[in-house]
């Protein structure tokens, strides 16, 4: 007959062999969930804005542009980027202003120069940040809800500049001895034909809305940069100040002349202003 302390620690080791592997399983599955949730609410990535030259301040045929160049640094773990915008707000009277991304460029190209860079631009598309690999970046921003007003203002310019450019080509070919397809590609013809027709009043109707449209004017603005991402949800920001000078204005606002002959299908260069970055967090 087996003494009662010894029978009890014998109980109470048999007990413990039998729940043992129970505990052993229990840790180690509670171990996983830990580390899992560790990671997602706790240990999460996160995203590094890292500007680099100046900004690109448009007016073109996108309508008022932003473009910056730069690098996004991700800490800890992968993020997967949905979407990036910029938020601006002008200070002397706090008009606000969004901008959506438009495309992507080469960092070596500065954006609308001529219609040939234009073609550069790869869509803007949502991708993936991880610590092993910086994601560096060039992109065009355009002020949609400004192309969405005034597209349609514009609509009847094109029309009436498609309408005269073929009944002047077609007068054209009546007296001269070339073809209808030759005078069209001919750039020089198409030129003149286009200082006719910037006498009329649809164009001068077209100048007046692009004139008044254009919002940039002297002073400091506030330049919020949003990175909007998935996984894990969250929008990572970085706001600087920049300023736009008096000639920088006068520059930029003489693009609306430069536009009408882009929407026409002639051959432009726009005006751009390149203001420095001044960092404020």
């Amino acid at each position: 007959m087996p003494l009662p302390g010894v029978a009890k620690e014998a109980g109470a080791l048999s007990y413990l062999n039998e729940i043992g592997p129970w505990v052993v399983s229990f840790l180690a599955l509670a171990q996983v969930w830990i580390i899992a949730a560790y990671k997602k609410w706790v240990r999460r990535g996160n995203i590094h804005i890292h500007e680099s030259g100046v900004l690109e301040v448009g007016y073109n045929s996108f309508g008022p542009t932003i473009a910056l160049t730069g690098t996004l640094r991700c800490i800890d773990y992968d993020v997967f980027v949905n979407k990036i915008s910029l938020s601006v707000k002008r200070k002397k009277d706090s008009a606000q202003y969004s901008f959506d991304w438009y495309g992507f460029g080469n960092r070596t190209v500065s954006f609308g120069k001529g219609a040939e860079e234009n073609k550069e631009l790869e869509v803007a598309s949502a991708f993936l940040v991880s610590p092993t690999k910086t994601f560096d970046f060039n992109i065009l921003f355009v002020d949609m809800g400004f192309v969405s007003e005034h597209r349609p203002l514009v609509a009847p310019f094109i029309q009436k500049w498609n309408d005269h450019y073929q009944k002047r080509i077609s007068e054209i070919s009546l007296v001269q001895v070339r073809s209808a397809d030759d005078l069209y590609r001919d750039i020089t013809l198409k030129t003149n034909i286009y200082d006719e027709f910037f006498n009329t009043r649809d164009a001068t109707e077209a100048f007046t809305i692009l004139d008044r449209s254009f919002y940039w004017t002297q002073g400091e603005y506030e330049l919020t940069f949003n990175v909007e991402c998935s996984d894990p949800v969250k929008i990572f920001k970085k706001t600087w100040n920049f300023v736009l000078g008096e000639e920088d204005v006068k520059r930029l606002r003489l693009n609306a002349v430069i536009i009408m002959k882009a929407l026409c299908g002639l051959p432009f260069m726009f005006n751009f202003s390149y203001p420095e970055y001044k960092n404020i967090n």
